[in-house]
């Protein structure tokens, strides 16, 4: 394979920090990267990769042994067991993938590249090539590079975010156009299972004649977000558009307007960036929708993490017995597989909650829900999903602050996962706590337009509550889910 295909991760030249790249670029790099949004939050992890740097380039990297790593970084104590105790192992894996994402979506075009390389925890640096842009590579060799692809990000999926258009005939006013784009890459990095390319420059590609497939091979992101911003006597226009990379085919578009006025831009660039975001990136949203139509005709026993993941989406949308019993086994199967996946501990946890919920009021089963909550966020303090399930268990067991706060840190985490706020919004209200759980039900509800139909049982309870029969009837029809008990108890 030529050093110069069209692999953003294999175009790179190996360097010896002390030759090519010097100390100084290589702290600034570590720098750049624990600022960055994908690390900003993972403080163990920042942790973890700034000790294995500094060791490196202080001369001792022969230190870097998963004893001494877990007693002098993590203040494990001198009797400290590896065997007994994996958590060196687990954050280092943990720091290869959040690696692999970050220069795959906000490190692109960073000049430094840092790898902490499986079979031990030494990192190396090295000269981080741009992808190429002649679009003259030869057939075969893009095809290979996108397997490759595709293998690197089978668990995850790859979305490229494009510069927006700016229609404005002065180029001054490019700067909203370049704030909002901004906005939707960091709107996207929250969702912690998408990895997120970009923002790419409209006018290189544009000069490089680049087109969707391009980016495809280039980036292998199945997905991209395009669009422009255009304002005429005091109205914003924003039209966005979702695209398939593959085939090139559209997949969503929608037209945003605002009245502008003197101190709103802000708010307009929230609003935006959370509606389109939601819209596309959500657990109902077009993308894990298109996946799963894509993966529906696999059998259950194909399994795999993501269609482990799948199958615990679409049994959220369409709560069958059936579509939960597949999505249970997947799980199941893919996090004896991938015993320290996050994600995937977290909806195991999530389902068998919901087991409890639906009427197995067993106590062995709040028994197994206890130790995945607490490992998955072992894995990821900040992971918006074991957080939520966190709060789920502590409802279980009427424990109401504890409750309350970890709903609290779900709405920190990711304000515009709108399947997350829809389910807050049901257990503040549940908890009593309608101040705030009726403003989050209508947040969920204009944040995707692609929801559940039991989002709106929120409203549902609330006008129950209060006597007015006439209006929660009309709630109860909106949800229009006829497998699911909520549907037929709220229309009794």
């Amino acid at each position: 394979m030529n050093e110069s295909s069209t692999h953003p991760h294999r175009s790179v030249k190996e360097a010896d920090p002390h030759e090519s790249l010097s100390p100084e670029m290589i702290r600034a790099q570590l720098e750049r990267i624990v600022a960055s949004a994908l690390f900003v939050r993972k403080k163990q992890l920042c942790h973890f990769l700034t000790y294995v740097v500094e060791k490196t380039l202080s001369g001792e990297p022969d230190r870097l042994k998963g004893y001494t790593i877990a007693v002098e970084a993590f203040g494990r104590n001198p009797d400290f067991n590896p065997q007994l105790d994996p958590v060196v192992r687990v954050r280092a894996t943990q720091l290869r993938n959040v690696l692999q994402r970050y220069y795959q979506s906000e490190g692109s075009h960073d000049i430094v590249r840092i790898d902490v390389p499986k079979g031990g925890y030494v990192p190396t640096f090295q000269e981080h090539q741009w992808p190429r842009t002649d679009t003259d590579t030869a057939a075969g060799e893009a095809s290979q590079d996108i397997l490759l692809l595709e293998e690197v990000n089978a668990n995850h999926p790859t979305i490229a975010v494009l510069q927006l258009e700016n229609l404005n005939a002065n180029p001054k006013q490019a700067y909203f156009a370049i704030g909002l784009t901004q906005e939707f890459v960091t709107a996207l990095m929250r969702f912690a299972d998408f990895i997120v390319v970009g923002p790419l420059l409209r006018d290189r590609l544009r000069a490089d004649g680049f087109s969707a497939r391009d980016i495809y091979r280039a980036y292998g992101a199945r997905f991209l977000l395009d669009g422009s911003v255009h304002w005429h006597n005091g109205s914003l226009r924003v039209k966005a558009k979702l695209i398939e990379t593959r085939r090139g085919v559209n997949l969503w578009s929608e037209t945003y307007q605002h009245k502008i006025e003197a101190d709103n831009w802000f708010e307009i660039e929230d609003d935006v960036a959370g509606r389109v975001v939601a819209t596309i990136a959500d657990t109902f949203g077009v993308i894990h929708q298109t996946l799963w139509n894509e993966g529906s005709s696999q059998p259950p026993a194909c399994g795999g993490v993501y269609d482990a993941m799948l199958r615990f989406q679409h049994a959220m949308y369409f709560p069958t017995p059936e579509a939960t019993t597949e999505a249970l086994q997947a799980l199941e199967r893919a996090h004896q597989e991938v015993p320290h996946h996050v994600t995937i501990t977290a909806m195991l946890a999530d389902l068998y909650g919901q087991q409890f919920f639906l009427g197995m009021r067993d106590e062995s089963v709040l028994e197994r829900i206890e130790p995945l909550v607490r490992q998955a966020i072992s894995l990821d303090p900040n992971h918006q999903h074991a957080r939520w399930v966190a709060g789920w268990l502590h409802f279980f067991r009427l424990e109401t602050e504890p409750c309350a706060r970890e709903l609290n840190i779900v709405m920190s985490l990711n304000p515009n996962h709108a399947n997350l706020v829809g389910a807050t919004a049901y257990l503040l209200a549940m908890l009593g706590q309608w101040n705030q759980a009726i403003p989050l039900a209508r947040k969920a509800l204009r944040l995707n337009p692609h929801h559940p139909g039991w989002y709106h049982f929120v409203f549902y309870l609330g006008h129950y509550r209060h006597g007015e029969y006439a209006a929660a009837l009309n709630d109860a029809l909106k949800i229009n889910s006829p497998d699911f008990y909520i549907d037929a108890l709220c229309r009794v």
